[in-house]
């Protein structure tokens, strides 16, 4: 997937790209990790931040920030925001997490995840194993 600078539209997401593995390697030479982050964000929090007029760029900055294969927005538990995105190194977990944290006071959640094409690639690896 390619998204241009400055272009966080969600509609930039081309529904092609997705699911695809972009993952490249990290700050070590480790191969980066496709996670799911899950951003359960605290009402009245992001009552104020969405009357203030802030929701729309505070969303923007993360699209660009992360560029994810997918970014979907649910009323589970209030206002939430589930990316998928390549997580190069484990130390950007803080970077990630504190604007949520901080904006809109959210319950972040991460959790590594595949796609098709990573799962018949660990399953292949485990028949050559045996």
């Amino acid at each position: 997937m390619v998204i241009k600078e400055g272009e966080a539209d969600l509609d930039a997401l081309d529904p092609s790209e997705r699911g695809r593995n972009r993952a490249g390697r990290g700050a070590r030479g480790e191969r980066a990790m496709r996670m799911m982050m899950k951003a359960r964000m605290d009402t009245q929090m992001s009552n104020q931040v969405t009357k203030g007029g802030a929701m729309p760029n505070s969303l923007k900055s993360a699209i660009e920030r992360l560029k994810p294969e997918a970014a979907y927005f649910t009323p589970e538990g209030g206002r939430s925001m589930i990316l998928v995105f390549d997580m190069q190194d484990s130390s950007q977990l803080p970077s990630i997490a504190d604007p949520f944290f901080q904006e809109m006071g959210a319950e972040v959640t991460f959790e590594p995840v595949m796609n098709l094409d990573d799962l018949q690639r660990g399953l292949a690896a485990l028949k050559e194993q045996s």
